[in-house]
């Protein structure tokens, strides 16, 4: 029904449209300008005399409540569209506006538009009196339209109305603005100035002098590389991201504004917080940041300064205010000087996505104790290569925090007597580090204080008595301990137990439980694997071990663990038994080709497909191919059997390695870690020993960097002991002695293999 109607409204407005063509009898250009025309009125008193309530423009808008979002994508308009006199808040995009006029603008709302939204319109000229009758606006966003700055600026001064708080000029390609492009708001109290994504080589903080308050600029993404401070500015909020300061700015007014005399004075008052991150500051010394000029700074966000290799001591220490530091996506820092984070007034600090610390970056493991009061504390997705008494020191000092954040930190290390040590601790987030069960039983001993807690997607098994300690549930209010693998025995009773009786008087919130739940979830045994937590109800009576059955459970247990002893067996020497069944099925074949070299007996000589059957690991293929084929294949001719290279597809891996070990004149043999550590390749040795007692073959045994000799088996260490082996080493002299030990061990001084003596 919602598609009929649809099409009913797009042929009555057709036809409407072609009716009023044919009455004016001009062409579509004419009847487009009569349109236009239609929808432009010259003064707000011909907008009150339009008869009949204006209604939605549907061919360009959309009108909910009092916004109308309109486009002029794919619609080449030229006007702007009528809209109810209940609409306050307007949007435009992709309109082909070009010269915006007062007259234009007469369309919207009665005048009566809160929010006038105009962005990317490819607006080129303003008039200046544009705005002038929108007594009530309170937004302009003219971001996107490459107005020039003289336009621009007159434009702002021809609106009248005093409601006016927020102006967006950002991506308009300014690229620099007279001082007094502001003038026209002369204490003016002002919630946002933005002027992010244009051309703007410095910031200047003269150009917003005229404002008696503004709570946020935004110079962002810009290619500031100065920042000129000749007046004092009342801005709370600076945003200076992405630019091209190579140095951190000096936020200081040179000079008393009294006096005149040189000094360092205050120059932003009320300044709250300084974005300044993403730019390429290489560093960030003491005295920089100074408390006489930043006294009310709260806010510090340095993220993303891709070349800074260090945090030095005391950068900090003389704001008296500042509550929070940002440091986040820090991908050179290497160095945490040990007073990095001296600040008694610091309150919460964010280090996510950092270089991994170890103890050359940590230069010292008690830097948060220069931080006494701090209640927050947030590491996201930066490895913590510390041991566990290392971790223990280093978050100990915390005494004041409340807040603690330790996410994906790759390690399943929390110290034991560390949580209870931290007595205002009230939240803790340890989630994606691999904890287990046993270990966050034996942190969350004799911890009172903790009343939210978040160990999601760690090692968590089972949960009992002994891993959430009755001290620990007293307080808790809240719990997420979703996406562990669980095992759902009866080891699980006390906490599905616990779950029912936390469920259903509501005293503990236990985060993405529910009967619909995926995020708790049996992991094992085999049969319960998947099933939901909420789905699985253990009982007493079910857990209970009955007498009658006492016995029968011994005889069942006993045979069990024959039968996995068997099995463990049978895949220890599986491939021993795959050998020796193979060997059932298949005597020794000899592949000749005919036609082969006579001697002088007459006799004719076999010949083989390959030189070499070459054993390796596919970890290996690297040295292989820069090392061994240049040298053998290269130099000397030779042709080596390669498993990747000359095996074709889909062929039995048994029936590959019997077959061209018997096309190849002797074995080549490749032993690494890698290799002892593929299962499989234990079956290929076997058959390399049948080689060579059976076929007499000529086995030569390549040693590849320090083997591990508990990887190897008897029958290797007796083949390294009774037959050809050389090894590869790191220095020059040790190459070139395994070059000539592998020509001799092949006989391939200079002759090919091929060639009969």
């Amino acid at each position: 029904m919602r598609v009929v109607r649809t099409l009913c409204v797009v042929a009555c407005a057709s036809f409407a449209f072609l009716l009023g063509s044919e009455m004016d009898g001009g062409s579509s250009s004419t009847v487009q300008t009569k349109y236009t025309e239609n929808r432009t009125l010259a003064s707000p008193e011909l907008a009150t005399r339009k008869a009949g309530p204006v209604k939605c423009d549907l061919y360009c808008c959309n009108c909910n409540g009092q916004k109308a979002r309109c486009t002029g994508d794919r619609r080449h308009l030229h006007y702007l569209p009528s809209l109810p006199g209940n609409i306050r808040d307007f949007r435009m995009t992709r309109a082909e506006l070009e010269h915006l006029t007062r007259p234009m603008l007469a369309n919207l709302s009665n005048f009566q538009l809160r929010v006038i939204n105009l962005t990317y319109n490819q607006i080129q000229h303003v008039q200046p009196q544009a705005f002038a009758d929108f007594k009530h606006m309170e937004v302009l966003d003219l971001s996107g339209n490459p107005v020039p700055v003289p336009e621009l600026r007159a434009c702002l001064a021809g609106i009248t109305g005093r409601s006016l708080h927020t102006v967006a000029l950002s991506n308009m390609g300014l690229a620099s603005l007279p001082d007094d492009f502001f003038a026209m708001f002369f204490n003016r109290t002002f919630s946002k100035v933005d002027l992010n994504e244009n051309l703007l080589a410095a910031f200047n903080a003269i150009l917003f002098a005229p404002f008696w308050s503004v709570d946020k600029v935004d110079v962002s993404r810009n290619n500031v590389f100065a920042v000129n401070i000749s007046a004092r500015v009342n801005i709370k909020k600076l945003v200076l991201k992405e630019n091209s300061l190579a140095h951190f700015p000096d936020l200081c007014l040179p000079f008393s504004p009294s006096t005149g005399l040189p000094g360092r004075y205050m120059a932003f008052h009320n300044l709250l917080s300084v974005y300044i991150g993403n730019n390429p500051i290489k560093r960030i010394p003491k005295g920089v940041l100074r408390g006489e000029c930043l006294p009310d700074l709260r806010k510090l966000d340095i993220s993303w300064l891709s070349v800074l290799e260090k945090l030095e001591d005391n950068f900090i220490s003389d704001l008296p205010r500042l509550d929070h530091l940002m440091a986040n996506h820090m991908t050179k820092l290497s160095r945490y000087q040990p007073l990095a984070f001296n600040s008694s007034s610091l309150r919460a600090l964010t280090l996510n996505q950092n270089r991994r610390w170890d103890k050359d970056v940590v230069q010292s493991l008690h830097m948060f104790r220069y931080c006494p009061n701090l209640e927050r504390l947030e590491i996201v997705d930066t490895k913590l290569d510390l041991k566990k008494h290392e971790l223990y020191d280093l978050l100990v000092p915390l005494r004041s925090v409340k807040l603690l954040i330790l996410q994906n930190i790759r390690t399943g290390s929390l110290p034991d007597d560390l949580l209870w040590r931290m007595p205002k601790l009230e939240k803790l987030m340890f989630t994606g580090t691999n904890l287990n069960a046993e270990v966050l039983g034996r942190a969350l001993v004799n911890v009172t204080s903790l009343k939210r807690l978040n160990v999601q997607a760690n090692s968590i098994t089972v949960v009992n008595e002994t891993v959430m300690p009755w001290e620990f549930r007293r307080n808790l209010q809240w719990l997420d301990i979703s996406l562990n693998p669980f095992t759902c025995t009866c080891e699980l009773l006390w906490f599905t137990t616990w779950l029912d009786e936390v469920t259903r008087n509501r005293s503990v919130h236990v985060n993405n439980f529910s009967p619909r739940s995926w995020q708790y979830r049996c992991s094992t045994p085999a049969s319960m694997k998947n099933v939901r937590l909420a789905n699985f109800r253990p009982t007493v009576e079910s857990c209970a071990v009955r007498n009658p059955f006492v016995l029968l459970g011994l005889v069942g247990g006993s045979l069990l663990a024959g039968l996995v002893v068997l099995l463990l067996a049978v895949y220890r020497y599986r491939w021993h038994l795959r050998f020796y069944l193979y060997r059932l099925r298949r005597r020794r074949q000899y592949i000749r080709f005919p036609g082969g070299p006579v001697t002088e007996e007459g006799e004719t000589v076999q010949v083989f497909r390959f030189d070499a059957y070459l054993a390796h690991s596919a970890q290996d293929l690297d040295w292989i191919h820069d090392e061994l084929l240049p040298l053998l294949e290269g130099e000397h001719g030779l042709r080596l059997f390669v498993e990747e290279r000359d095996s074709i597809a889909g062929n039995v891996i048994l029936d590959i390695i019997t077959r061209y070990m018997d096309e190849s004149e002797r074995v080549l043999l490749l032993i690494s870690d890698s290799y002892n550590r593929e299962g499989w390749r234990q079956c290929e040795f076997e058959l390399i020993l049948y080689a060579a007692i059976e076929q007499h073959k000529e086995i030569i045994v390549v040693l590849l960097g320090d083997v591990e000799a508990g990887r190897m088996t008897r029958d290797m260490r007796r083949m390294l002991t009774r037959g050809t082996f050389l090894q590869w080493g790191v220095s020059e002299e040790a190459r070139r002695v395994f070059r000539e030990g592998l020509k001799v061990a092949l006989k391939t001084q200079d002759n090919h293999l091929y060639s009969l003596c």
